[in-house]
């Protein structure tokens, strides 16, 4: 099954015959982690079922050859989760 196929809108879920925000919080996680768990199984079995657009493919392309060509490797994940946290808790 593609995207495409059988997909409702999130409005559809969140209506009066899903009362999403009714669902306390950590529930409402574990959800979205076996949503989240189930795609990747599916993608698994099928991994024709996420094949990227020749425009996405373009776009990542592009993205990676600009990465390449300009010699800035960015910051590392300690420095970047460093900078989130600081403006967290300010």
């Amino acid at each position: 099954m593609t995207i495409s196929q059988n997909s409702r809108s999130a409005a559809e879920y969140s209506s009066a015959k899903y009362p999403l925000a009714d669902i306390p919080i950590p529930d409402r996680i574990r959800l979205v982690e076996d949503i989240w768990d189930s795609i990747a199984m599916d993608v698994a079995a099928d991994s024709a079922s996420l094949r990227l657009t020749d425009a996405q493919r373009a776009e990542l392309d592009w993205r990676l050859e600009a990465y390449a060509s300009d010699g800035i490797n960015g910051r590392s994940a300690s420095e970047a989760i460093e900078d989130i946290r600081s403006r967290l808790y300010q």
